[in-house]
């Protein structure tokens, strides 16, 4: 094993199996119909397969764990190999049909995601029920676009609120309710009653943060970061996570999430971040934005949120153009 894996399976098996953040979860149309003379959609929800490898690094380490895939029949199978020690693993498998667009690509990704099910990671999405959501002809109402050309469906619609047990800690009480149907949610909510992630939880949401804005391989804007939000003066990185105060990690989460935010805003509107880049620029014009790293400590809210409508009406224009 490349890292020593101290968590015994217990452990394991609960910090795989814990809610993603919203961010994590996309929403996908299985159908849409009309009513009443309003246009309405049914939406379900599934996890990022990004998502699934952070999940995996941030539990596992990045030496503890491995996928393969083989060709079976007209689809794909993915094993998910998980390393206790440097003689013991075990796999799980589970395969997809490839996909009707960039069928390789998404036939890997979809056998990924269910061999992570296997592991319990996500599994919690199928105690879920499909979603309704209304379907806007106005394109500035909705992130995301939906068309349907033999029923005569076309515009934008808003991803769905979860409930709170199906989100982590930190976020419940902020999206949804605890209402609808988790079967094991009397388990669940014997946790973290105060609303506030634990350090091992703000932890795992920096590593995601750090790889999200691409820090993971650049230890030394790590801890530059990292002092200036906390006026310090640390110098190895592994202090960071290992020495630094709750109040600390969340100084330096906080430095983080303004970029990590527009980071996301790219991925879920599929354009690169050259261009996210460019959209800062529009927004910044105090200041030359030369890259991502030039954002930190450089954005608020309000010019985030602009960045990122930006990026979503880049993505539905496309979507427009791409349907006419």
């Amino acid at each position: 094993m490349g890292e020593e894996n101290c968590m015994n399976m217990e452990e394991i098996q609960r910090r795989l199996a814990e809610p993603f953040p919203p961010e994590d979860i996309e929403w996908r149309v299985t159908r849409g119909f009309q009513s009443n003379n309003k246009v309405y959609a049914w939406v379900v929800p599934y996890v990022e397969s990004r998502a699934i490898m952070n999940r995996l690094d941030t539990v596992l380490g990045i030496a503890n764990w491995e996928d393969e895939y083989q060709t079976l029949h007209n689809g794909v199978i993915c094993g998910i190999r998980i390393w206790f020690s440097d003689s013991k693993s075990r796999i799980k498998w589970d395969g997809a049909d490839l996909t009707n667009v960039e069928a390789t690509k998404g036939g890997l990704s979809s056998a990924l995601k269910r061999a992570a099910v296997q592991w319990g990671i996500g599994r919690y999405l199928y105690n879920l029920q499909e979603e309704c959501v209304e379907i806007f002809q106005d394109t500035r109402k909705g992130n995301n676009f939906y068309q349907d050309k033999k029923k005569n469906i076309r515009g934008s619609w808003n991803d769905p609120k979860l409930p709170d047990w199906a989100l982590p800690e930190g976020f419940k009480g902020k999206q949804g309710n605890t209402k609808r149907g988790n079967p094991n949610q009397s388990q669940q909510g014997q946790q973290q009653s105060n609303g506030q992630p634990d350090r091992n939880q703000l932890l795992t949401f920096i590593n995601r943060f750090e790889y999200q804005v691409g820090l993971s391989d650049k230890p030394d804007y790590i801890v530059r970061i990292f002092n200036k939000a906390n006026n310090s003066s640390i110098q190895n990185p592994a202090d960071i996570k290992q020495k630094a105060s709750m109040g600390q990690l969340s100084n330096y989460y906080n430095a983080l999430k303004p970029v990590r935010d527009i980071c996301a805003a790219a991925q879920k509107s599929q354009i690169s971040i050259d261009e996210i880049v460019n959209y800062a620029q529009i927004v910044k014009t105090n200041m030359k934005v030369d890259n991502l790293m030039s954002l930190f400590f450089n954005l608020n809210g309000e010019e985030v949120k602009k960045i990122i409508q930006i990026a979503r009406q880049e993505f539905l224009n496309r979507n427009n153009q791409h349907s006419a």
